[in-house]
């Protein structure tokens, strides 16, 4: 994949090294279930109405030298912590590797003031979006941000 630009600054600048943020899904069909939650005993990722809890916040780590970061759930819990994607099956789930690990890798676009997250996967597949779904508050990846709306999100700043 390209470098990913905002008026021609690599997005990683975007989200910053230490960072702690919560991702507010923006899906059109605006329900309870708004916010980005791993859950780091059993690896669970869904959407949560309440974003006090510790798993709705998580710590960007960038990636020098690319446009990719990492983040890490802050769930007080001890266990998996690692936002991952599978490309191929479409699941999200946090997982107990590093930030290193190439499923961990998310590319960041922003556009007029909402963010989408591209999942570096190293699974052959086509699905890399992120996607809340706030009907249900599943998580999931899809192969495109046109016609997914969850795949928009705001990023809130803790």
């Amino acid at each position: 994949m390209q470098e990913l630009h905002v008026n021609g600054t690599p997005t990683n600048c975007i989200l910053n090294q230490g960072d702690v943020i919560s991702l507010d899904c923006l899906g059109d069909q605006r329900t309870e279930f708004r916010w980005l939650d791993g859950f780091t005993v059993n690896g669970d990722v869904s959407l949560l109405r309440d974003p006090s809890s510790t798993g709705t916040k998580w710590r960007v780590w960038s990636h020098p030298g690319s446009c990719s970061i990492s983040l890490e759930s802050l769930g007080h819990i001890p266990g998996k912590k690692w936002l991952h994607g599978n490309a191929q099956d479409g699941t999200v789930r946090l997982e107990a590797t590093s930030a290193n690990h190439p499923d961990t890798k998310w590319s960041v676009v922003l556009t007029d003031g909402r963010y989408s997250f591209f999942s570096q996967s190293s699974v052959a597949g086509d699905k890399r979006w992120l996607d809340g779904v706030t009907i249900s508050g599943k998580v999931v990846l899809q192969p495109a941000i046109q016609g997914y709306s969850g795949t928009q999100w705001n990023v809130v700043f803790r």
